[in-house]
């Protein structure tokens, strides 16, 4: 929220819209993971990363990296789902946080 200049209400848009896109994300990598389908959830790993990076949310951190740079394996690995079901509970918390 640093980008709101001390605005509330712009402060409270950008962590809404945050939140909202994070829920999307998260249902999309629920989706890959019931689907067996490792490059889309490599790819939301890929889209996710900078804002978790920048929100400091070090749990979620690694298993992004980790499952961004498999993006070319195509096949869904027992550490990948695994990678991912911390970040959906990471991602989770910090929405709840948020809420």
């Amino acid at each position: 929220t640093a980008f709101s200049a001390d605005d509330e209400e712009a402060a409270h848009e950008i962590l809404t819209t945050f939140a909202r896109e994070t829920t999307r994300n998260l249902e999309r990598m629920q989706q890959a993971l019931d689907e067996n389908d490792a490059d889309t959830l490599c790819a939301i790993a890929h889209k996710m990363l900078p804002t978790f990076t920048m929100i400091e949310a070090h749990e979620a951190i690694q298993p992004l990296k980790d499952l961004e740079q498999q993006r070319d394996r195509h096949v869904l690995t027992e550490e990948m789902i695994r990678q991912a079901e911390s970040i959906i509970e990471c991602a989770r918390n910090v929405v709840r946080e948020i809420g």
